[in-house]
């Protein structure tokens, strides 16, 4: 799986985002998790995951608490 969902993320993500989007989330994700879902719907999750992550920076930029962003943001 951990091929599979490399070569899936860098095909949504592109090659330059997308390499290291994948190694921290095949890093980050279960055993059990990545034998269990498809490589697309894995994508979609990590999507989400990203876009979340993206939202929470910038209500926290907005508001002064940079802190509080760093500290959520997904480990490289």
């Amino acid at each position: 799986m951990d091929d599979r969902l490399q070569e899936a993320v860098i095909a949504n993500f592109g090659e330059n985002r997308g390499t290291p989007i994948a190694k921290r989330y095949l890093r980050a994700f279960p055993r059990s998790y990545k034998e269990a879902m498809l490589p697309g719907s894995a994508v979609a999750d990590i999507e989400r995951l990203e876009g979340s992550v993206m939202t929470i920076n910038s209500i926290c930029c907005s508001t002064g608490r940079k802190k509080l962003a760093i500290n959520l943001m997904p480990l490289a």
